[in-house]
C-alpha cells in the first residue's frame, strides 16, 4: 500500500479537497441566491425521490442496475481521464462539481425544510458514502499526481495507476450494493421520523 498511497498524495489531496471546497461554498451560494426567485417553491424533495424512497415504491434490483452503470461509467471516465492529457483540468473540474451539487442540495433541503433538511440531506450520505469518498478521494488524487499520459510513464507506474483504478472500482461496487439495499431502507427510517 505504501507505493499507492505516497506523502506527495497527501499535498494532492488537501489540493483537491481545497477545489471541492471552493465548489461548495459556490453551490452555497448559488442556492441562496436562486431559492428567493423561486419564491421557495423548488422540487429538491421529488429530484431525489424521496417520496418514493418513503413510499416503498422504488425496486431494489432496477434501482441496483441503475447505479451500477452509473457509478461504474464514472469510475471508468476518471480512470481513462488518467490516460489523457486533460487529467489534471478534469480532475479539479470534478472536484469542484460535487462540491457545488454538494452545497446546492443540501442549502436546498436547509432552507426548504430547516433542521430536518439538513437531517435528511446527512442522512442520505449513509451508508455508501463511507465508501463512495475513499474510492474518489484515491482515484482523483492518483490521477491528479500521475498528471495524465499515463502510458509514457514506468512500467511500474502503469501497474500501480490500475491497481489504483482496481481498487477504486471494487468500493464503488460495494457502495452500489450500500445504496440500494441499505440506503433505502436508512432514509424510510429518516423520512418515517422527520416529515
Amino acid at each position: 500500500m505504501k507505493r499507492i498511497w505516497e506523502r506527495e498524495m497527501w499535498i494532492v489531496l488537501g489540493f483537491l479537497a481545497g477545489c471541492f471546497a471552493l465548489g461548495m461554498a459556490g453551490g452555497i451560494l448559488f442556492a441562496n441566491l436562486a431559492y428567493p426567485c423561486r419564491n421557495g417553491q423548488n422540487q429538491i424533495l421529488e429530484l431525489y425521490a424521496l417520496t418514493q424512497i418513503k413510499k416503498k415504491e422504488g425496486k431494489s434490483t432496477e434501482y441496483f442496475c441503475y447505479l451500477l452503470e452509473n457509478r461504474i461509467f464514472a469510475v471508468l471516465f476518471f480512470i481513462l481521464t488518467g490516460l489523457t492529457g486533460a487529467a489534471h483540468f478534469i480532475v479539479v473540474a470534478a472536484a469542484a462539481w460535487m462540491g457545488f451539487l454538494a452545497g446546492a442540495v443540501g442549502s436546498l433541503l436547509i432552507l426548504e425544510l430547516g433542521l430536518e433538511g439538513f437531517l435528511i440531506f446527512a442522512g442520505s450520505l449513509f451508508p455508501q458514502a463511507f465508501v463512495y469518498f475513499p474510492a474518489v478521494a484515491l482515484l482523483m488524487t492518483k490521477i491528479y499526481k500521475e498528471g495524465g499520459n499515463i502510458w509514457k510513464k514506468p512500467v511500474k507506474v502503469i501497474r500501480i495507476y490500475f491497481l489504483t483504478g482496481l481498487i477504486a472500482m471494487i468500493l464503488c461496487l460495494s457502495g452500489v450494493v450500500f445504496e440500494a439495499y441499505i440506503h433505502p431502507v436508512w432514509m424510510r427510517w429518516i423520512l418515517g421520523r422527520l416529515c
